[in-house]
């Protein structure tokens, strides 16, 4: 007993440990996209002095937006101000609408986020189940037609698979409504364009997680005592084989904020990806900030969370630590 102590103690440092550094690094990125979202505003074409002025605006009058904006001193003076700011939580105002860049942004993340959450659980439901039949099922014809799917999948783009969907389900037959709301059904089919190429890599990495522990010797002596592949899969093979999934799922959580970019304009949904493409047409680089920080928070935080739960998932924590 003792000693079942002492190693269960040991894997609690070692994970905690192992949970510090990953977090020494999370603040690390963070603090160099803060950099790059800055920098990344500066190039867009066009003087936002101009933009918030407006066309018609006086050359006196652009250069008092200037001014007031900040935008006539230097880049270090800007950083270090906008820096403060974010450290703050406030990321300065809009140039188009004047309001403030946290609220526009609150006001659009939770949309975003009900889409990037009902596409992880679609690749999950999907991809955990046909990664687990491919492989207990290795050279047989379902393995060959969830291949062929997982290819089909990462084959079509989100906004073309996007545009498929509204023909067949919001066109031919109106099952799911044809513009974006903020209800349930108005997220189903972009749930399924956003989350299809996902489910079809994580098919891909269960598959090739779960055939590595079914070649293991305890599935090796599951079998001999009379499970079969699927039985000694699920009940033994499968747990083993989550910590490189979860990894994976964690990523893809992150990237999903990336892809909304493009689906929400497809589906005209009033998320936060359509607000940042929205920005950057009108050259509002405060918003544009702000929205590259959320969105790069966001999937360092959800990979640094699916790092620690595969951590304590994964046996041998202790050497992933070090």
């Amino acid at each position: 007993m003792r000693r079942h102590d002492r190693a269960g103690a040991k894997r609690r440092r070692d994970l905690i440990a192992y949970a510090l550094g990953k977090a020494a690094r999370l603040a690390l990125t963070i603090a160099v996209v803060a950099v790059l979202a800055f920098a990344l505003a500066r190039v867009l074409p066009g003087d936002p002095a101009l933009t918030a002025a407006g066309l018609d605006a006086r050359p006196a009058d652009v250069e008092a937006m200037r001014r007031s904006m900040g935008t006539d001193r230097g880049l270090a003076t800007q950083f270090a101000e906008w820096a403060l700011g974010l450290a703050r939580l406030d990321l300065g105002a809009s140039l188009v609408s004047k309001e403030r860049v946290s609220r526009l942004i609150a006001q659009r993340f939770p949309l975003t986020l009900e889409l990037a959450l009902l596409a992880s659980a679609f690749a999950m439901l999907v991809g955990l189940p046909l990664g687990e039949a491919s492989a207990t099922r290795k050279g047989g014809a379902a393995d060959g037609a969830i291949a062929f799917l997982s290819r089909l999948a990462l084959s079509l783009p989100g906004f073309w698979l996007g545009i498929l969907l509204l023909l067949g389900f919001a066109v031919a037959i109106p099952i799911f409504p044809l513009f974006g709301g903020k209800d349930l059904r108005s997220l189903v089919l972009p749930a399924l364009a956003l989350g299809a190429s996902n489910a079809a890599m994580l098919t891909r990495q269960t598959r090739t997680a779960m055939l590595d522990e079914l070649s293991s010797e305890y599935v090796v002596a599951a079998r001999a005592k009379g499970l079969s592949r699927s039985q000694a899969a699920r009940r033994h093979a499968l747990r083993n084989a989550l910590p490189p999934v979860i990894n994976l799922a964690g990523l893809q959580f992150g990237a999903l904020f990336g892809g909304a970019v493009v689906v929400e304009q497809v589906f005209s949904l009033p998320g936060l990806g359509r607000l940042a493409l929205t920005a950057v047409a009108q050259r509002d680089f405060p918003l544009v900030q702000g929205c590259v920080v959320v969105f790069a928070v966001i999937a360092s935080c959800a990979s640094f969370l699916a790092d620690l739960a595969s951590a304590a998932a994964r046996p041998g924590i202790g050497r992933a630590a070090r």
